[in-house]
C-alpha cells in the first residue's frame, strides 16, 4: 500500500456520531498470517496487491471491533456479495486508496442502522465522469461556493455518495446510481443529508460529515430512522 497517511482515527472519528470507533490501518496489518483460514479462502486468486488491501482491511476491522468487546472473529462476506458481514448485532465499512486504509465500525442500536466510510485521493473528478456522478442541481448548489483545492466538489460528492451507499446498501438491498442520490450540503459544517429517489427510503434518511485536505477526500455517513 506504499507510504501510510498520517491521518489520524481520531480526525476520521470526527466524521460519526458519537460511540463509533475507527481504526487506521498500520502495516502491520498487512500480514496474511493474521487472517482466519476462513478469510484467506475469499482471497481466491486475488493479485498480491489485492491480497494485502484485503488483509489491512480485515485486520484493522479486527482491532476496531475489539473496541468495541466483540471476540476476535473472522470477517467475511454476506452471501455471495462483496459487502462484508459484521458480527451479529455490528456495522461497519471499509475503506482503501493508495496509503490510507480506514475502518468504521459501532454496535447496532434501534436508531442506528448502517454506516458508511469512504477515503479517496485528492485533486479533480474528471470532467468526463462528472455527469455520471452529478446532479444539475447539485451542481447549481455548490456552484456559489470555492472549490475545496486541491480537490473539487464533483470529487467530495462521489465520495460522499460513496459513503452514502455504503451506509444504503445493507439495510435496503437496493443498488442505486448516482443521479438517484440527492446530497444537500451544508458547507460551513462540513455536513450534508443524502436523499435517494422514490419512496424505498421512507422511514430512514442518511446524514454525514465530509474533510478534505492535501492528502485524501474523506466522508462518513450513517443510516438512521427518522
Amino acid at each position: 500500500m506504499g507510504h501510510f497517511s498520517r491521518v489520524t482515527a481520531t480526525g476520521l472519528a470526527s466524521l460519526f456520531p458519537p460511540g463509533l470507533v475507527v481504526e487506521v490501518a498500520t502495516s502491520a496489518d498487512e500480514d496474511e498470517q493474521l487472517l482466519y483460514d476462513a478469510e484467506l479462502a475469499l482471497m481466491g486468486t486475488m493479485i498480491p496487491a489485492r491480497r494485502r488491501e484485503f488483509a489491512t482491511g480485515r485486520n484493522a476491522a479486527r482491532r476496531a471491533l475489539a473496541r468495541l468487546g466483540i471476540p476476535a472473529v473472522p470477517v467475511l462476506r454476506h452471501g455471495t456479495g462483496r459487502d462484508i458481514a459484521w458480527p451479529e448485532g455490528t456495522i461497519g465499512s471499509i475503506s482503501h486508496t493508495s496509503g490510507l486504509c480506514a475502518v468504521a465500525c459501532a454496535r447496532v442500536s434501534p436508531q442506528l442502522l448502517s454506516l458508511g466510510l469512504d477515503v479517496e485521493q485528492p485533486g479533480p473528478l474528471g470532467d468526463d465522469i462528472v455527469p455520471t456522478i452529478c446532479r444539475s442541481d447539485e451542481l447549481e448548489m455548490l456552484g456559489a461556493f470555492p472549490p475545496p483545492w486541491p480537490s473539487d466538489w464533483p470529487r467530495l460528492l462521489f465520495t460522499i455518495k460513496e459513503a452514502a451507499y455504503k451506509a444504503w446498501y445493507p439495510v435496503t438491498r437496493r443498488e442505486i446510481s448516482f443521479q438517484e442520490m440527492r446530497i444537500t450540503l451544508d458547507v460551513a459544517e462540513r455536513s450534508c443529508v443524502a436523499e435517494v429517489d422514490g419512496n424505498v427510503a421512507a422511514g430512514l434518511k442518511i446524514n454525514g460529515r465530509f474533510g478534505s485536505d492535501y492528502d485524501f477526500v474523506y466522508a462518513g455517513a450513517v443510516l438512521t430512522r427518522r
